[in-house]
C-alpha cells in the first residue's frame, strides 16, 4: 500500500514536470553555450560558428591557457580598448589559419572554418568594433 502511495506521487511529480518543460520550455532546456549569443550583438548565425568551433577552447566550460586568453562568456565585460584588441585579434588570428588550431582540427575536422564562416565572424568583429565605445 505505501509503495503504491509512492509510485502515485512519482508518477504526479513526473507529469508535473513534463506539463512544465511542455508549457515553458525555456526553464529546462537550453542551448549547449546560452551566453554566445547574448554576450555581445553577435547575430545568431555567427554565435552558431564560434559555439561550434571556438566554444570549446574558448568558454567557461573550457581551462587552461586558450580560456584565460579568450573566453567569449567573459567577453561582454572586457573594457572597450580591450575588446577592441580581441576584435582584431579574432579576426586576424582566423584568417590566418592559426584558429582553431591544426592539433584541434586534425583531432575534430568537422570544426575547421571554412572560408564564409572566417567571412562571417570577421564581418561581425568589424561591426562590434564599430559600435564598441
Amino acid at each position: 500500500m505505501v509503495m503504491k502511495n509512492y509510485l502515485k506521487i512519482v508518477l504526479f511529480f513526473v507529469i508535473v514536470v513534463v506539463l512544465m518543460s511542455w508549457k515553458f520550455p525555456e526553464t529546462f532546456i537550453s542551448p549547449k553555450y546560452d551566453a554566445a549569443i547574448q554576450i555581445t550583438t553577435m547575430p545568431d548565425s555567427v554565435a552558431l560558428i564560434v559555439e561550434k568551433s571556438c566554444y570549446p577552447c574558448h568558454s567557461n566550460k573550457a581551462s587552461g591557457l586558450s580560456a584565460s586568453l579568450l573566453n567569449f562568456e567573459k567577453f561582454s565585460a572586457l573594457k572597450p580598448n580591450k575588446k577592441a584588441k580581441k576584435l582584431d585579434a579574432i579576426c586576424d588570428e582566423i584568417s590566418r589559419g592559426k584558429m582553431p588550431p591544426a592539433g584541434f582540427i586534425s583531432k575534430n575536422p568537422g570544426l575547421k572554418l571554412s572560408g564564409s564562416d572566417i567571412q562571417k565572424i570577421c564581418s561581425w568583429t568589424k561591426s562590434e568594433k564599430d559600435v564598441t565605445p
